[in-house]
């Protein structure tokens, strides 16, 4: 019997295993099962076996099963791929970012600076030929600029106007303080700038305009050097920024 059985699988008239699906196979006399390799049956429904011990073929739905490939599994992957470029993206601008947020700083400095020479300038004059109050031609300069010295320049000439009893120096040293924030000058600049209010209300008329033309120079020196460091220091700060980032991203990877 299992010789007939064996014959029979390999006639002609027998079912042949197709590629794209799984077949079991069983043989009522041995109870026996062959399965195509590589294949893995999901479900099986066998047919009852006669007492002629007839073979009956079970076909068990294959598809994708039969293929060894896992389309979730693809998905997933893919996904992790996007977001590790999303993410090196990202790190990239950000760290671009900073380098020329830096550089930003270094123009606005410079810029600053000369702002504050083109004050200074403007208060010799007005101090040598107007002979206003103080807090009055501070309160006049600071509608004509903008910020950072806008309010800083209108808030000391309000506080020494509403408290007589401040000195210059005080009034000027706690707003230059509260703004220190908004300005982008360095420690030495900031100091000669506190120095330099610190001294304007006590010195008579031709005194205040020999100091503003003393710190008018120093100003103009301070520009220069501040243009040769931004230009020497912008580039630099951007390509750190960028290169920065490309580590950064080849580590990720």
């Amino acid at each position: 019997e299992i010789q007939f059985a064996a014959a029979w699988m390999n006639s002609p008239t027998s079912p042949r295993i197709s590629p794209g699906c799984s077949k079991l196979w069983m043989c009522g006399l041995c109870h026996r099962s062959w399965r195509q390799p590589g294949c893995s049956a999901e479900s099986a429904e066998s047919s009852e076996i006669t007492g002629n011990r007839s073979i009956s073929e079970v076909t068990v739905s294959g598809g994708t099963g039969c293929t060894g490939q896992d389309p979730a599994g693809d998905g997933s992957q893919r996904n992790r791929v996007m977001l590790k470029f999303l993410g090196i993206a990202l790190l990239l601008s950000g760290t671009a970012g900073i380098g020329f947020g830096k550089a930003r700083e270094l123009d606005q400095r410079v810029e600053e600076l000369r702002m504050l020479r083109q004050l200074i300038m403007l208060l010799e004059g007005e101090i040598r030929c107007t002979h206003r109050p103080l807090p009055e031609l501070l309160i006049s300069l600071g509608e004509r600029f903008g910020p950072p010295f806008q309010s800083f320049l209108v808030e000391t000439g309000k506080e020494l106007e509403a408290h007589k009893s401040l000195t210059v120096q005080e009034v000027w040293k706690e707003q230059l303080t509260l703004g220190r924030k908004k300005f982008h000058l360095n420690r030495q600049e900031y100091e000669e700038l506190l120095e330099f209010g610190g001294m304007l209300g006590y010195l008579d008329i031709q005194m205040q305009t020999e100091l503003c033309l003393w710190y008018e120079e120093r100003l103009k020196i301070s520009v220069q050097a501040a243009m040769s460091e931004a230009g020497e220091k912008r580039r630099l700060y951007r390509c750190l920024g960028i290169l920065s980032g490309v580590v950064l991203a080849v580590f990720i990877i």
